[in-house]
C-alpha cells in the first residue's frame, strides 16, 4: 500500500524535468522553502526559544496581560506564547540583542539561498529550452516563436511584408523559418461548432433510444432481456408494426433522421468554406480582401535567441503599433477568443476594466476576512460587545475551538474560492495564451492573499485590541499592539498547519475527484443525458494537472508568513519545514503516478518555468515585513521604569531594511527584467541550419493544401469534421441494427470512440452505463 513512498523520496528532482519546467521548478520551490525553514529552525529555535522561555518574569506588564486573559481561559500565557519574543520580561530587555543578531543571520541566509536559486534557474531553463541534456523533446519548439500584436494593416499584405520587413527581421541570428498570419475564423468556426453540436445531439438521441427501448422490452419480459445476453438472436429495433412501442421508436428515429440531414447540410457548408479559403491560396490570392486577417503575426526563427532579440527591438515608431509581443508561443495554448480581438482600444479598455474589478474584489473581500479575524479574538469580543458575554459560560474546549480552529478553517475555505474567480477575470482581460493567464493569476492571487489573508488579519487583530486598550488602559496602547503579534503568529501557525496538511491529504486522497466521479455516474444513471463521448471527456478532465499559477501564490504566502514570524515565534519554522517536506512527497506522487504528462483531457498551460522566479521574489515581502515588525517592536519595548531601552536595536534593524531595499533594486536591475530570457553564451554553440536568404512561398503560408503548415491556423480550418459516431454496446445487441441504420445514411460508427480501447457498455437490466477504459 505504501510502496510508492520510497520511490518518491529516492527520485531526484532532475528526473521530473520530463513533466515540464513548471513541474520541476515547483518542486525546486518547495525544496528551497524546506532548506530555508530547516536552516531557520536550526538557527533560531536552538538559540531563541530557550531565551524566550526563560526570560519570563512576574511584573506589572505580565500582571496586565494576566488580567486581560483570565476572563477567557484562566491562564496568563499559554505554552506557545511562552516560546515567543513577547514572553520576554522588561527585566531581561538586554536579551533582545540575540533576536537582532539572529534576524540579521536569517536574512543573510535567505539571500544566500535566493541568489543561488536564481542563478540555477537561468542555467536549467536555458539548457532545457535548447534541449541540452534533457530527456524531453517537444514536437514543436515554442521557444523559437514570437507573436507580434497590433501589427500595422499595411504590413499584413504578404508582398509588402516580404519587401519591407522580412529583410530586416531576417538579419537576426539564423533567420526566419516561418511566418503565420491570424486569419478571421469566426464564420468557419461557427459552422464547425454547429457540426460538433449536431453530432453530439445525434449521440444523445441514440443513447436515449437504446435506454427507452430496453425499458419497453423490460416491462414486457425481464427474463427475456436477461436471456438475450447469451443468445445470438438480434431484436429488431426498427419498427414494422403500428404498435404503441413501435410508434414511439419510430418517432425517435425520425428525430435522428432530421438531425442527420441537418448534420450533412452543415458539414457541406463547412467544407465549402474551407475550400474557398484553400483555393484562394492555391490561386495566389492570399492578399485578397476576402481573406480577413487580424492584426497579429507569428514569426518562427531557426535560432532560439532571435525571438528574444526581436522582443527587445522597437519595430515601429508608432507607439500603438507592434507594442505588444509574446514569446514562447505554444499552438495548443492559444486562446483563440482573445487572440481574435482586433481593436487595440477595446483590448486596452477590457484590460483596465477587469484589473479595476480585480482590485475591487481584493478590497471588498476584506469584510469577511475581518469578521473571521474577530472570531479569533473571542475573549476581547465579549468585552467590547457585552451582549455576547454568555459565550464566557461555554466550556473551555468550545471557546478554544471557536477562537483557534474555526477562523483558520473559514479562512482556508474562502481562499479555495478565489483562484477560479481570478481565472475568469484574467481570461476576460483578453490575454492571448494560457501561460500568460497563469502568470497574471500568480501576480494578482499573491497580492490578494498577502493583503487579505496575511496583512488584514494581522492588522484587524491589532485594531480590535486597540479599541479594548482605549477603553481599559490607554497608557498601555503600544504594549498591546506589539503583544498582538504573538497572538497573530499563533493564529497563522494554526492556519499553516490546517491549510498545508489539507493540501497534502487532498493531493493523495483526491476527495474532489471522488465526489466529481460519483456525481458524474449518478447523474448519468438518473438522467441518462450523457453520451459515451461525453463520459470519456469528463472522465479525462477530472482532477487534471496542477494549475501552477494558482498554486504558487499559496505557498509563497506560507513562506512569507513563516519568514515574518521566524524570529518572533521561531517554532513556526519547524512546522513550515515539515509541511513543505510532506507536500514535496505528495506532489512527486501526483506527477509520477497520476499526472504523467500524457493526459487526453485538458492540457495544462506550460510557462516554461516563468512562475518560479516570481514565486521566489514574492518571498522578499516576508523579509521586509520581518524587518519592519522587529523595528517596531524594538522601538516600543520599555524597561520596568518605562524607558525605551531597545532604540539601538531598532536603528540597526532600520539600516538592515535599507540594505534589503538596495538588494531588491539590484535584483530588479540584474535579475527580474531578464528572468524570461535565455543565456546568449549557451546559444552561441547551438546548432542551427543555414540562413534562409531567399524566402520561399511555403514559409509565408501561401501554399497549397498538400504542404500547408497548420501549426498556427485555427482548428476550425483543418480539424476533422466527419467525426465517427460513437455507439454504446448493449445486452440486446441493438447496435448491430444501428450500424446498418447509420451506414445507410453515410455516417460511420465505432465502439471505441477516438481512443483505442475505450468503450461504453449498457449493462444490467436497469440500464446502467459503465465506462470501460
Amino acid at each position: 500500500f505504501l510502496g510508492w513512498v520510497m520511490p518518491c523520496f529516492k527520485h531526484k528532482l532532475d528526473d521530473y524535468l520530463v513533466y515540464g519546467l513548471d513541474s520541476y521548478f515547483f518542486l525546486r520551490f518547495l525544496k528551497f522553502l524546506v532548506l530555508l525553514f530547516l536552516g531557520l529552525s536550526i538557527l533560531n529555535v536552538s538559540i531563541l526559544v530557550p531565551i524566550n522561555y526563560y526570560s519570563h518574569h512576574d511584573n506589572a506588564y505580565d500582571n496586565y496581560d494576566k488580567n486581560r486573559l483570565d476572563n477567557f481561559n484562566g491562564t496568563s500565557t499559554n505554552f506557545l506564547n511562552q516560546l515567543t519574543l513577547l514572553n520576554i520580561s522588561p527585566v531581561y530587555y538586554n536579551r533582545l540583542t540575540a533576536h537582532l543578531v539572529m534576524a540579521i543571520i536569517s536574512i543573510c541566509y535567505y539571500y544566500y539561498l535566493l541568489f543561488g536559486e536564481l542563478n540555477h534557474y537561468f542555467r536549467i531553463r536555458t539548457n532545457y529550452l535548447l534541449q541540452k541534456n534533457t530527456k524531453y523533446k517537444p514536437k514543436f519548439k515554442s521557444v523559437n516563436v514570437i507573436m507580434i500584436d497590433n501589427f500595422p494593416k499595411e504590413y499584413l499584405n504578404l508582398d509588402v511584408f516580404n519587401n519591407q520587413l522580412f529583410k530586416s527581421i531576417n538579419l537576426l541570428p539564423g533567420g526566419i523559418k516561418n511566418v503565420w498570419f491570424i486569419y478571421d475564423f469566426e464564420k468557419v468556426n461557427a459552422f464547425y461548432q454547429e457540426s460538433k453540436k449536431i453530432l453530439n445531439q445525434i449521440e444523445q438521441q441514440n443513447t436515449k433510444l437504446i435506454r427507452d427501448f430496453i425499458r419497453l422490452n423490460k416491462n414486457n419480459s425481464t427474463n427475456n432481456i436477461k436471456n438475450t445476453q447469451h443468445n445470438t438472436q438480434i431484436i429488431n429495433i426498427q419498427p414494422n408494426h403500428d404498435t404503441s412501442a413501435n410508434s414511439f421508436i419510430n418517432h425517435e428515429f425520425n428525430k435522428i433522421d432530421k438531425l442527420i440531414q441537418k448534420y450533412h447540410k452543415v458539414n457541406k457548408i463547412l467544407i465549402n468554406e474551407r475550400l474557398k479559403f484553400i483555393n484562394l491560396f492555391q490561386n495566389g490570392k492570399s492578399n485578397d480582401q476576402k481573406i480577413i486577417k487580424t492584426n497579429k503575426v507569428l514569426v518562427e526563427f531557426y535560432n532560439p535567441i532571435s525571438p528574444y532579440l526581436l522582443n527587445q527591438l522597437l519595430i515601429s515608431n508608432n507607439w500603438n503599433a507592434c507594442n505588444s509581443k509574446v514569446i514562447e508561443i505554444d499552438p495548443h495554448d492559444i486562446i483563440w477568443e482573445n487572440i481574435s480581438i482586433d481593436n487595440g482600444w477595446i483590448k486596452l479598455a477590457r484590460y483596465f476594466v477587469f484589473n479595476a474589478l480585480t482590485i475591487c474584489l481584493i478590497i471588498f473581500w476584506i469584510i469577511p476576512i475581518i469578521f473571521i479575524s474577530f472570531l479569533s479574538q473571542l475573549p476581547y469580543l465579549t468585552t467590547l460587545l457585552p451582549f455576547l458575554e454568555f459565550l464566557n459560560s461555554f466550556p473551555l474546549f468550545f471557546k478554544q475551538l471557536v477562537s483557534n480552529f474555526l477562523p483558520a478553517l473559514f479562512l482556508s475555505f474562502l481562499s479555495e474560492l478565489i483562484p477560479s474567480i481570478f481565472y475568469s477575470l484574467s481570461f476576460a482581460k483578453g490575454i492571448p495564451t494560457g501561460s500568460e493567464i497563469q502568470i497574471d493569476i500568480q501576480y494578482w492571487l499573491f497580492l490578494f492573499f498577502f493583503i487579505n489573508i496575511f496583512l488584514i488579519v494581522a492588522l484587524s487583530i491589532g485594531l480590535f485590541n486597540l479599541v479594548i486598550s482605549l477603553i481599559n488602559n490607554p497608557i498601555s496602547l503600544l504594549m498591546i499592539v506589539s503583544s498582538d503579534l504573538s497572538k497573530a503568529s499563533n493564529f497563522f501557525l494554526n492556519f499553516l498547519i490546517l491549510k498545508g496538511l489539507s493540501f497534502f491529504s487532498g493531493s493523495l486522497l483526491q476527495p474532489y475527484m471522488i465526489i466529481q466521479k460519483l456525481f458524474l455516474f449518478c447523474n448519468f444513471q438518473l438522467k441518462c443525458t450523457l453520451t459515451p463521448r461525453a463520459m470519456l471527456e469528463k472522465q479525462l478532465i477530472l482532477g487534471c494537472d496542477y494549475d501552477w499559477g494558482s498554486i504558487y501564490p499559496i505557498f509563497s504566502l506560507f513562506g512569507v508568513i513563516g519568514i515574518t514570524f521566524s524570529v518572533i515565534n521561531p517554532i513556526i519554522s519547524i512546522f513550515c519545514a515539515i509541511i513543505f517536506g510532506v507536500i514535496i512527497v505528495s506532489v512527486k506522487y501526483n506527477l509520477k503516478y497520476k499526472y504523467s504528462g500524457h493526459q487526453l483531457g485538458k492540457k495544462r498551460s506550460e510557462t516554461n518555468g516563468k512562475l518560479y522566479p516570481n514565486g521566489l521574489l514574492q518571498l522578499n515581502s516576508g523579509i521586509f515585513f520581518l524587518e519592519i515588525t522587529l523595528s517596531g517592536l524594538f522601538f516600543v519595548i520599555k524597561n520596568t521604569s518605562g524607558k525605551n531601552v531597545c532604540l539601538k536595536q531598532g536603528i540597526v534593524m532600520i539600516c538592515v531594511l535599507g540594505i534589503s531595499i538596495y538588494i531588491e533594486c539590484y535584483i530588479n536591475d540584474y535579475y527580474r527584467k531578464n528572468i524570461y530570457s535565455i543565456g546568449l553564451e549557451e546559444v552561441e554553440s547551438y546548432e542551427t541550419v543555414s540562413r534562409n536568404t531567399n524566402p520561399a512561398i511555403n514559409e509565408m503560408g501561401c501554399f497549397g493544401i498538400n504542404n500547408f503548415d497548420y501549426t498556427f491556423l485555427h482548428p476550425s480550418f483543418w480539424r476533422k469534421t466527419e467525426d465517427t459516431l460513437w455507439l454504446p454496446k448493449d445486452m440486446l445487441d441493438l447496435f448491430v441494427e444501428e450500424i446498418e441504420f447509420y451506414e445507410k445514411r453515410d455516417l460511420k460508427t465505432s465502439f471505441e470512440g477516438y481512443t483505442k480501447g475505450s468503450n461504453v457498455d449498457i449493462r444490467e437490466a436497469h440500464n446502467k452505463l459503465k465506462l470501460v477504459l
